[in-house]
């Protein structure tokens, strides 16, 4: 039996579903955070590389602004910063989806255990 997460998107389709057995909710949760910790990671690592003109001529300034616009570029869909920013987000609207149905199958399950009684 598994159970059915629907999680927020920013893209064309409002949300997409994942489904989870209720057991491995918590497992599933915390692979989710570990990956959103990997892409945070890579952020702040991105975020102290800006390049600089190494050569100090007008070639490496000009190969430095480009590298930086295609990595920075925060009106640029395919920049590299954008698309960590957008992939951390869908983890994270992830996890909260999975926190959400975890909360919701305990709720239900203390309740089913409490009609039994």
């Amino acid at each position: 039996m598994t159970r059915e997460v629907a999680v927020p998107t920013n893209g064309p389709m409002n949300s997409q579903t994942l489904h989870v057995d209720p057991s491995q909710i918590g497992t599933t949760k915390q692979a989710f955070q570990d990956a959103l910790d990997r892409v945070n990671g890579q952020l702040r690592d991105l975020r102290s590389a800006h390049q600089q003109p190494w050569a100090g001529d007008p070639v490496s300034a000009e190969t430095a602004q480009a590298v930086n616009q295609r990595t920075f570029a925060g009106d640029h869909a395919n920049a590299a910063e954008q698309a960590l920013v957008g992939y951390a987000q869908q983890l994270s609207n992830t996890i909260n989806a999975l926190h959400q149905s975890e909360q919701a199958y305990r709720n239900a399950e203390a309740e089913n255990s409490a009609f039994w009684r």
